[in-house]
């Protein structure tokens, strides 16, 4: 991922996918500014191919997110809806398990908080 301990960029941040060393794919975050949060994100998708699935891929590239937002003291803004496999309630339980909890005055969104 090439978010480091600089800024949070706008856009798709990649966790290169390793088999026998050698990169085979990737897993996709994107991020956008959040309307409502002048010190906050979006993380507006995650995708991870299909047959990479279920590798913990998704959670280390959420981990590197994670450890950036908290260098930049920047909030982590979610609303989930699984597109893939996941059901919902399992994916609520996953982002939970990352630190997210539920925006207050929100039906659907999720809110970490640097730590």
């Amino acid at each position: 991922m090439t978010i480091g301990a600089t800024k949070l960029s706008e856009g798709s941040h990649f966790v290169p996918i390793l088999e026998d060393g050698k990169v085979v794919g990737n897993t996709s975050i994107d991020i956008c500014t959040c309307a409502w949060d002048d010190n906050g994100v979006w993380v507006a998708r995650i995708y991870t191919p299909e047959k990479h699935r279920g590798k913990g891929y998704a959670r280390i590239g959420m981990r590197q997110l994670c450890a950036a937002a908290d260098i930049e003291k920047v909030n982590l803004h979610i609303a989930p809806g699984s597109y893939g496999p996941m059901r919902n309630r399992d994916l609520v339980r996953w982002w939970k398990s990352l630190g997210f909890v539920k925006r207050k005055g929100s039906d659907t969104g999720y809110i970490r908080t640097p730590k």
